[in-house]
């Protein structure tokens, strides 16, 4: 078996997001497979189930009846949800092959969306309660995925299953925590943040007959601690906050100036692409990747045909608050940067590794494997005088971005010679 602490360090280089939520996820992980049967027990009851007693009546029944197969938690185990192979972030299982419960860990990433075509009641290839009749073409969030799979596995059993939202930032879904079988499988739905898991490690961590802590309490005290450390015991604004945006506001006008001067010159560049409803040129900021910027989606023949969720990224990165493409190929700036980039949101990937599409952007430009191409330039390199940077920030994203034009034809072209998703 791997360690704990093997299994932590794996996820440092993982390209394009910030290992965190792998950390934390695995660290939990290993911390409830350490408690005591009570403390486990009580955890579950806590964080994630619902508050209703009839749940927390069937939990504690569920643990007695497993006295001869062992509660076990597992990170990541695949699962196979129609065509799909899914990873959910954490699963408790009794024994090796009974899922019982799902918990999906984010801290301000948005939640992913699976295309798994459509569900159709009593469909052979996966049967469903004839209660739910759901039935869809639209892409599901993955805690749809996660919960249908899970309703079908827990079929035969007493137990029907429960699915759990771990979060810091990032909001449920709309719907999600309301008991609703026919969008999430289970009805057993529940929500917890960080900050309160902190406190009850904090609370738990030290020995109530004041002898020396078992060896859990020692790893759940130095988690709590790693949580003070990355501020997930808060959600609400501190004193260092409120300074921090005093100094940040005085300062945010001539950022959305300039945000609003490159897409009007983009938008002079890029006739009839899909610009970003969510940003409309102001700022946008992105806590996992450490980013303030701005995007546009593409569209044919700068995408693939129905195809919308190319897009072409723009703005200032800090990398310091985010591990986002350490992976680059060149590495990428080490200092505050600006930086183009052009990336895909759906299961369509840019083929940003074609060995054609690297030597024709050679130089000025970097690969994230299987993630996207971006170009950095750090801010110290701007010449000329400080009032005139944002000027030049402009000039050099609108000319980054011109130069990804011959390219993505043959993009376009590469892209649709891979396998469907």
């Amino acid at each position: 078996m791997v360690s704990l602490y093997g299994r932590l360090f794996m996820f440092r280089e993982r390209p394009g997001r910030s290992p965190l939520e792998d950390f934390l996820t695995e660290a939990l992980a290993d911390l409830l497979n350490r408690m005591p049967p009570f403390e486990m027990t009580e955890f579950v009851c806590r964080f994630f189930l619902p508050p209703v007693a009839a749940t927390q009546q069937a939990w504690l029944e569920l643990v007695r009846s497993c006295s001869g197969e062992p509660l076990q938690w597992i990170t990541r185990p695949g699962i196979h949800f129609r065509t799909l192979t899914l990873y959910p972030d954490l699963m408790l299982c009794a024994g090796e092959n009974r899922p019982l419960l799902i918990v999906e860990n984010k801290i301000g990433g948005r939640i992913g969306e699976h295309d798994v075509g459509q569900i159709i009641e009593d469909n052979a290839e996966i049967k469903t309660n004839n209660t739910l009749g759901f039935q869809t073409a639209e892409p599901i969030d993955q805690l749809a995925s996660y919960g249908q799979w899970l309703s079908v596995q827990c079929e035969q059993h007493p137990w029907p299953g429960a699915i759990a939202f771990l979060t810091h930032f990032t909001m449920p879904p709309a719907g999600f925590g309301v008991g609703d079988r026919r969008a999430y499988g289970v009805e057993w739905q529940g929500v917890c943040r960080w900050r309160d898991v902190w406190g009850w490690l904090t609370r738990v961590s030290h020995p109530s007959s004041g002898g020396s802590p078992a060896a859990w309490q020692v790893l759940a005290t130095e988690l709590a601690e790693f949580l003070v450390e990355k501020k997930m015991n808060l959600e609400s604004v501190s004193f260092y906050d409120i300074s921090a945006a005093e100094i940040f506001i005085k300062s945010a006008a001539r950022f959305e100036y300039t945000f609003k001067q490159v897409r009007d010159s983009l938008r002079h560049q890029w006739p009839g692409m899909a610009w970003s409803k969510q940003t409309r040129g102001c700022i946008q900021y992105n806590s996992e990747g450490g980013v303030l910027w701005d995007w546009m989606n593409l569209n044919a023949p700068y995408s693939p045909v129905n195809c919308n969720y190319w897009f072409i990224a723009w703005g200032i990165r800090i990398p310091e608050l985010s591990d986002w493409w350490r992976d680059a190929i060149p590495a990428l700036p080490q200092t505050n940067h600006a930086f183009v980039s052009l990336g895909s949101d759906g299961q369509l990937r840019v083929p940003v590794s074609s060995q054609q599409v690297r030597e024709q952007l050679a130089g000025s430009w970097s690969v994230v494997p299987n993630d996207c191409i971006v170009a950095g330039r750090a801010l110290c390199e701007f010449s000329g005088e400080a009032e005139t940077l944002g000027d030049q920030v402009i000039k050099w994203i609108a000319t980054k971005a011109e130069e990804l034009k011959p390219v993505l034809p043959q993009l376009v072209q590469l892209g649709g010679q891979q396998p469907p998703p």
